[in-house]
């Protein structure tokens, strides 16, 4: 695995373990010892993800990140992001088929 940033260390070291006690971007950034945005954050989070560490998201509650724990909670991020990005790739076909009407008359 990559060596984590400064930054990305101490988010990763926030991180709860466990959907259960998982925590919004906002507790989170106002954890950090350094200023962090929202947007920053989650920046941070999807490098990290690139980096092959094993951080959930939650939309339901309870809501926000955590450290996956064990498998279940894997599989049920994994399915909650693959539905996720297929929903973000509807749109952006619908979108590219507008694209090539434009422009709109």
């Amino acid at each position: 695995m990559e060596e984590l940033t400064r930054a990305e260390k101490e988010v990763f070291d926030l991180l709860p373990a466990g959907r259960e006690q998982a925590k919004t971007a906002s507790t989170l950034c106002s954890l950090c010892k350094n200023p962090l945005s929202v947007r920053d954050f989650r920046e941070l989070i999807a490098s990290m993800r690139a980096k092959g560490l094993l951080i959930g998201a939650s939309r339901t509650p309870p809501q926000g990140y955590y450290l996956v724990s064990d498998e279940d909670e894997l599989h049920a991020f994994i399915a909650s992001y693959e539905a996720q990005v297929k929903e973000e790739m509807r749109v952006l076909t619908i979108l590219k088929e507008k694209a090539d009407t434009w422009p709109v008359s």
